[in-house]
């Protein structure tokens, strides 16, 4: 049976990426009477009637069958060049879209020449043929382990804290703000960490979070759905309800994105968290009795440095 061989180009010889390699399949290689050339290292295995893939930069762009094996080659006007190998023209052709690994699951080995499966190479045809997916496969394993991740935290004794509190300071958050409720349950089962009301009687949607790192929309997202499902459930427009994330700390970058999509911030720190002789955290002045143990070692050592300037 004819090989299935996955070459990976250089992206030094085809700078110009995946376009360069599309306009070299449909162009120069048919032009040129539909061979290529190789360097040091030769698919060894490519025979007749094999079908060779071609990838750059992780991405698949295209096939061709061979019409010849592996011949040696040598010119001086090309010394680098060390064999050679003839296609079918009519084979030659770009996929009417570029397939990255990630969506075929295959990995990235470091070798130039790669023998694939027929079913890895059905599966690269399939996808090669459809509309590309929103999102990878590696990238909703990964969303699919944060989302565990999420879910554990949410319940976790900091984060039961800091709710805790917010409830019981609402002016925290900001003057004149009411609490209303706690995990205010959905029809389809999800919940708001708070719900308050503003000076102006409008609902304010609260998501708390005990630390916000770079990459970490996951409040930002709840944020967002939960302010458009409490509009449309009160029967509202949707400027009549507010969003905010809360946390102890958040990334600039996240307050960036906050800010584009409408989700107003507060960090509690800045609202008057101190450190507590004992250790943990407390409200200052007159809410010192109130231990809030929600900050980790490492984030306290961060934060501590802003304490002193404020």
């Amino acid at each position: 049976m004819p090989n299935l061989i996955l070459f990976r180009l250089s992206p030094k010889e085809f700078r110009g990426g995946v376009n360069k390699v599309r306009r070299w399949l449909k162009r120069d290689i048919p032009r040129r009477g539909g061979w290529i050339l190789f360097r040091k290292d030769t698919p060894k295995k490519l025979t007749t009637g094999s079908k060779m893939i071609f990838s750059i930069e992780n991405r698949i762009v295209g096939e061709a069958i061979a019409k010849s094996e592996v011949e040696s080659y040598r010119d001086k006007s090309e010394p680098q060049y060390e064999a050679r190998v003839f296609f079918e023209v009519p084979s030659i052709i770009p996929y009417r879209r570029v397939v990255s690994f990630s969506e075929v699951d295959l990995r990235h080995y470091g070798r130039v020449f790669t023998y694939l499966s027929q079913a890895q190479y059905k599966e690269i045809v399939k996808a090669a043929r459809t509309t590309p997916p929103l999102q990878s496969t590696q990238t909703r394993r990964r969303l699919k382990r944060q989302g565990r991740h999420y879910r554990r935290g949410e319940e976790s004794t900091r984060h039961k804290r800091l709710k805790a509190f917010l409830r019981q300071h609402p002016d925290k958050l900001e003057s004149e703000m009411t609490f209303r409720e706690e995990e205010y349950l959905f029809p389809t089962n999800d919940s708001i960490d708070l719900v308050f009301s503003d000076c102006n009687d409008r609902y304010v949607v609260v998501e708390v979070e005990v630390e916000v790192v770079k990459g970490g929309i996951e409040g930002l997202l709840q944020a967002i759905k939960y302010k458009h499902m409490l509009a449309v459930e009160k029967g509202l427009d949707f400027r009549d309800v507010r969003s905010m994330l809360v946390a102890v700390e958040i990334h600039p970058s996240v307050m960036a994105m906050c800010k584009k999509y409408g989700v107003e911030t507060k960090v509690l720190f800045d609202a008057g968290v101190s450190q507590h002789s004992s250790g943990k955290w407390s409200c200052a002045s007159h809410h010192k009795d109130l231990d809030i143990p929600f900050v980790t070692a490492g984030l306290r050592a961060r934060l501590y440095p802003m304490h002193t300037m404020g």
